[in-house]
């Protein structure tokens, strides 16, 4: 093996939150990835926001993006993940109600899951993953999704 192979392989392939993260803030990046340095005791990225949109998204790979026959049920169990911030009577209803639009939205415009969760591994320094691929039934094409969640 040779110096070149080590370096290699001590040098993870980057994704694309990572990508950003290193052009936002170098430090940022070496103290969360490089270093695994613990958040301050006064941090908490535990919104509402942010955990409302990780039970959407759990929802929609649990389906693999075909609500059809998805009950609220479900969503109830993804909720319970989050019971310090979230709460099955209060977010419930929000949290089908996103679905509902996400199902309603994409049907209207003639769109269908072709792929959920699809690893993309090139260029070799890049890895990520694409959470959906849509065919598109009316146009012809592909649309290919990436689910983020941000507070207000």
């Amino acid at each position: 093996m040779t110096l070149k192979d080590v370096k290699k392989s001590l040098i993870p392939p980057l994704s694309y939150s990572s990508m950003n993260e290193i052009i936002g803030c170098e430090h940022k990046y070496a103290l969360r990835k490089v270093l695994e340095a613990e958040p301050d005791s006064d941090y908490s990225k535990e919104t509402d926001a942010m955990d409302l949109g990780t039970v959407v998204h759990a929802c929609l790979e649990a389906c693999r993006h075909d609500l059809t026959g998805f009950k609220y049920v479900d969503v109830v169990e993804q909720i319970k993940e989050f019971p310090e911030t979230l709460e099955p009577s209060k977010h419930g209803p929000l949290v089908w109600s996103m679905l509902r639009h996400y199902k309603d939205l994409h049907e209207d415009a003639g769109l269908q899951a072709a792929e959920v969760e699809l690893e993309l591994t090139l260029p070799k320094e890049f890895k990520g993953f694409v959470d959906l691929v849509l065919d598109d039934q009316e146009g012809g094409g592909v649309w290919i999704t990436d689910l983020k969640t941000a507070a207000s």
